[in-house]
């Protein structure tokens, strides 16, 4: 999140925030217009006898992102 922010405050100001007030300010984007995200959906595969899965993406970032 706080690399979203880069764009809007220099780097020092957002070092300096806690991560609520980063939460806070990037809700703010949202709410103005000013930011949007997107969202990859999981491909689904078929999984032999094993039902559906959802199929291993390469591209996929691991949670937490900061």
């Amino acid at each position: 999140m706080r690399a979203g922010l880069l764009k809007e405050k220099n780097g020092w100001e957002i070092a300096n925030l806690t991560d609520d007030e980063v939460i806070d300010q990037t809700a703010a984007l949202l709410i103005g217009g000013r930011l949007h995200v997107h969202i990859r959906t999981p491909r689904m595969a078929y999984g032999g006898g094993s039902g559906v899965q959802a199929a291993q993406d390469s591209g996929t970032a691991a949670f937490p992102l900061f």
